[in-house]
């Protein structure tokens, strides 16, 4: 274990795409830490297990955990329509009838916008994180249900999943109001010291400096208002006392927040605001990332191998993405993929010819495999970014014709033709993925590109 995510934490500090990074990884029970780079590009120091990252959405996480303590009291019911905890009438928090309840807040399926107030400031991109920390700072509860009579949904209830830091920042004040207590007092009850954490937020004296992509120093999130869905700051210490808690799922409430609630696990779905699917191996897993204006963050955990890992870094760009393929990296290095690595093998030999008769044959002596159309879609990138557009365009179409009702398969498909040269059948494809899913932006882009209006 050591010597794999040694590897790949080096590595990654060569690609420069962070200044300091922090792993933590927990298995069957034990943890051990792995720190690079350095907490400061003016003071040159490694990090260790005790430096403070701020933890962006994975603060959701916690926060849904104390939510779910909230339901196990009896204190709230997740079928519950929020406005019913919220003071004044908010007659455009539904939509055709259908409420936003405590359930679409907790799935990420509210339908609601993302920010309240508006991130969208003036300036550049070195600029806007001051002006919008600068806002935050000012902003008050008060003027949030101010501005919330006027605020409409963007869709229907339980109908998608989207990312919402007003989501949270709502859970947060319904707590608040529910308990009478202060989010930060009904966290350190309800999370921090049942598993035994520090409350990274005090620890000023290990705080990690936060950068953007051109190495300007970023201001720190400290908004008390977007603490529940952004705001929290934690060490790789911290957080694998927290993973240790859920994957141990002793209490009643880490149970419920780890249920899914939106969504299939056979492609993906949400619960507690975490992502939930299986891997190729069947194995059941979750996962959320978090970034604020300097600082990227990834937590995954895999249940029934007692494992998890969590990855903090000082950087905001591309860090949650890239964090999450060494999380994937250094899964296959640690516990294999014997179903995965055969039926490569096997498409290769037959050149993709036949993708569905390959899987079926190794899904026969591997009945753990399993594919979601996320997996086989990224695969298909992979090989389409390769230069191997005709492979691509094989496991596209295998995509497609397993899971016709998502618009996503039909998109991508299209992608594969316009690489290959093949215009009209590019624009039939976008089409479909249009009917299917009318805001489907990129659908639209690329149509115009291809001539059509």
């Amino acid at each position: 274990m050591r010597e794999t995510f040694q590897r790949l934490g080096d590595a990654y500090l060569k690609t420069g795409n962070t200044d300091g990074m922090s792993v933590a990884v927990v298995q069957a029970g034990k943890t051990r830490f792995y720190n690079f780079g350095t907490i400061s590009r003016e003071h040159p120091v490694l990090p260790t297990q005790d430096s403070v990252y701020e933890i962006g959405s994975v603060s959701k996480v916690l926060t849904s955990l104390v939510l779910a303590h909230a339901v196990s009291e009896g204190k709230v019911r997740l079928s519950d329509d929020i406005r019913r905890y919220l003071p004044g009438k908010y007659p455009k928090l539904e939509w055709e009838g259908v409420p936003v309840t405590l359930k679409e807040l907790d799935d990420r399926a509210s339908g609601l916008p993302d920010n309240i107030p508006s991130f969208n400031v003036p300036g550049t991109l070195d600029e806007k994180p001051f002006r919008i920390a600068e806002r935050l700072n000012a902003y008050s509860d008060a003027e949030l249900l101010k501005e919330l009579k006027g605020t409409s949904l963007l869709d229907r209830p339980g109908h998608e999943f989207r990312h919402s830091n007003l989501a949270a920042v709502l859970m947060r004040l319904i707590l608040e109001r529910v308990y009478h207590q202060p989010y930060p007092t009904l966290l350190a009850r309800y999370v921090e010291r049942p598993f035994g954490m520090q409350k990274g937020s005090a620890a000023r004296a290990y705080q990690v400096t936060g950068y953007n992509g051109n190495h300007v120093k970023m201001p720190m999130l400290d908004a008390p208002y977007m603490l529940a869905g952004a705001g929290l700051k934690y060490s790789a210490a911290d957080m694998a006392k927290f993973l240790q808690g859920e994957l141990a799922a002793t209490e009643k409430a880490v149970q419920l927040s780890q249920r899914v609630e939106w969504g299939d696990v056979e492609k993906s779905a949400c619960g507690g605001n975490w992502t939930i699917n299986r891997t190729p191996e069947g194995y059941l897993h979750y996962r959320m990332s978090g970034g604020t204006f300097g600082f990227g963050s990834y937590i995954e955990m895999y249940p029934e191998l007692g494992y998890g890992v969590v990855l903090l870094a000082n950087r905001n760009v591309t860090t949650q993405d890239d964090m999450q393929k060494i999380a994937e990296n250094a899964l296959n290095a640690l516990f294999g993929q014997p179903s995965i690595d055969v039926l490569k093998a096997k498409l290769e030999q037959t050149h993709f010819v036949d993708v569905d008769d390959s899987i079926r044959s190794t899904m026969h002596s591997y009945p753990r495999l399993h594919l979601t159309d996320e997996y086989v879609n990224g695969w298909a990138y992979d090989l389409l970014h390769a230069g191997r557009t005709e492979e691509a365009l094989a496991l596209f179409a295998y995509n497609n014709r397993k899971w016709p009702e998502d618009w996503n398969t039909w998109d991508s498909l299209a992608e594969a033709y316009a690489v290959k040269g093949d215009k009209t059948r590019a624009i039939e494809l976008y089409r479909k993925s249009l009917e299917l899913n009318p805001k489907n932006t990129n659908g639209v882009e690329q149509l115009k590109k291809l001539g059509v209006s």
